[in-house]
């Protein structure tokens, strides 16, 4: 008996242009007002964890917790009993009710509203790729379509199935600036397939205090206490806000005129990113807020660009949902039946940050089938391996996050 794939596809991506966003009428205001923040801290709650699980290993890692966050809330609003207790119980998003989904509204509208013309450009956008004549429930298809900002795309996956594959995938490479080719790979997508569901979030950011590339100068990077490698390092001399602390440093560069800002962390010891990320969670994150302040610093950090790629069900289900992937899986809020699971769950990226600023591309695929404060100068050389996050600064919603272990690869 054939497989029926479904497929939800989340991008989070940093690029170069501006895409105006629709309001939904007749929803809450919360919809166009400030976003929730316990949505934001329970965000960054599974972001952190989600780090930990595929950031522990000593190589280059990039990866949007947002853009997994938004795919799977889609996905989350059609579970229920014990496949949405788990996935409850992993991405924290609260009852699956219209309150939560208003809440989604009002995040993505805000982060729509960041916009700052050339300086920061950012938005988000869904749509649905649903099979002609299939029944899905109502309720589920307008939930998506209203909350989520979502437009809807009649497709044939049953005739047309290759060029259904190749025109979601050219919608995927658009947004994302073409950096996420081919998110969808052949045999994903068969007759039997009936939905994917595409979330986007965009980002072009200039540095608001940018590098002056006369300045750029190759500099050794440490990979370990004495293995180094010469690569090309941007120098600054500004002030920042940072902290300095007996096990870590931490600096943070605005972009859009303080709106978003990256964070990097830099332990003291060239060996140290492990076992500094033995206490990285939230409480971690949220007390680093509270310690920065501002003070001149020498900055040194290297220039790179780095893509990663992961097929997320065994961290997700070690994380705490594993019944989404079996045939107890229950889905009935999609179609009414309890006949779907979550098979696979895909994730790309790409970063590169220069002396003008930052551009970055994510995208995750959610596939589901039927059963069978300083006072002195400060030097801040990024020279061994570093993690670093991509935020928003009102709420300290966490966009992104990543180690640099290589800056040459």
């Amino acid at each position: 008996m054939k497989i029926l794939p479904f497929i939800f596809v989340s991008l989070a991506c940093l690029g170069c242009r501006t895409v105006p966003t629709e309001k939904t009428p007749g929803t809450s205001t919360t919809e166009v007002g400030l976003p929730d923040a316990t949505l934001v801290k329970n965000n960054n709650r599974f972001a952190f964890e989600l780090y930990n699980n595929i950031g522990s290993e000593p190589q280059n890692m990039f990866c949007s917790p947002y853009s997994i966050s938004a795919a799977l809330a889609m996905t989350y609003t059609g579970a229920r009993e014990k496949t949405e207790k788990q996935m409850n119980d992993v991405f924290h998003f609260g009852t699956n009710d219209q309150t939560l989904y208003n809440k989604y509204h009002a995040l993505f509208n805000y982060i729509n509203g960041l916009n700052a013309g050339d300086i920061l450009n950012i938005y988000t956008a869904n749509s649905i790729w649903a099979q002609k004549d299939f029944k899905f429930k109502t309720a589920f298809v307008d939930n998506i379509k209203n909350s989520f900002n979502s437009e809807v795309k009649t497709v044939d996956f049953i005739k047309e199935t290759e060029k259904c594959r190749t025109d979601i995938n050219a919608w995927v490479e658009q947004q994302t600036n073409q950096k996420i080719k081919d998110l969808i790979q052949p045999h994903i997508l068969d007759d039997l397939t009936r939905l994917v569901l595409v979330n986007a979030i965009y980002f072009k950011a200039a540095w608001d205090m940018p590098f002056d590339v006369k300045a750029t100068k190759k500099i050794d990077f440490y990979t370990d206490e004495t293995t180094k490698i010469t690569t090309d390092f941007m120098v600054a001399d500004n002030t920042y806000k940072l902290y300095q602390g007996d096990t870590y440093k931490a600096i943070e560069l605005p972009y859009g005129k303080g709106k978003m800002s990256m964070l990097l962390i830099l332990p003291n010891s060239k060996t140290g990113l492990k076992e500094l990320q033995k206490n990285l969670n939230v409480d971690f994150y949220n007390d680093l807020e509270t310690k920065l302040a501002s003070a001149k610093a020498k900055l040194y950090l290297p220039k790179f660009n780095t893509s990663s790629a992961f097929e997320l069900s065994e961290v997700l289900k070690k994380m705490g949902m594993p019944e989404a992937f079996t045939d107890n899986a229950d889905f009935s809020g999609m179609t009414g039946r309890k006949d779907l699971k979550i098979s696979k769950v895909i994730h790309k990226t790409f970063i590169n940050v220069d002396e003008a600023g930052t551009e970055a591309a994510a995208a995750t695929a959610v596939v589901v089938r039927m059963k069978s404060v300083l006072v002195n100068m400060v030097e801040f050389k990024f020279d061994h391996p570093f993690m670093f996050i991509i935020k928003e600064n009102t709420y300290n919603s966490v966009l992104f996050a990543g180690n640099i272990y290589n800056p040459t690869k």
